[in-house]
């Protein structure tokens, strides 16, 4: 199993840190280091297709996953859960993710 990120998402990674958790900015830039490393990251082209109606900002986590040619995007966004399928990619949540691994948190 391999995971996928962009520059988009590991700025949006360290914003969420600082501004939705009211981390320290090391901590934050800590984990996002750590995610560079775990994961592999993806170039995003230019110009991204629109892909979610109501957040054009989630179109780069969309195009993410497309880049990285990934089977899944797993996601808890709603938004980006309606469309179900983009290109070869499935979306599903994390929960779907665990049970399709066969893997249960009990």
């Amino acid at each position: 199993m391999r995971f996928f990120v962009s520059q988009y998402q590991l700025e949006e990674f360290v914003n969420t840190l600082l501004e939705h958790f009211e981390l320290s900015r090391r901590f934050a830039n800590n984990s996002r280091q750590t995610l560079e490393i775990l994961a592999k990251s993806v170039a995003l082209p230019s110009r991204i297709p629109r892909f979610v109606e109501r957040d054009s900002k989630d179109d780069a986590i969309v195009q993410t996953a497309l880049s990285a040619r990934a089977d899944y995007l797993v996601t808890a966004d709603q938004e980006i859960l309606k469309l179900k399928k983009v290109g070869n990619v499935e979306i599903i949540t994390a929960a779907e993710f665990a049970r399709r691994l066969s893997w249960s948190p009990d």
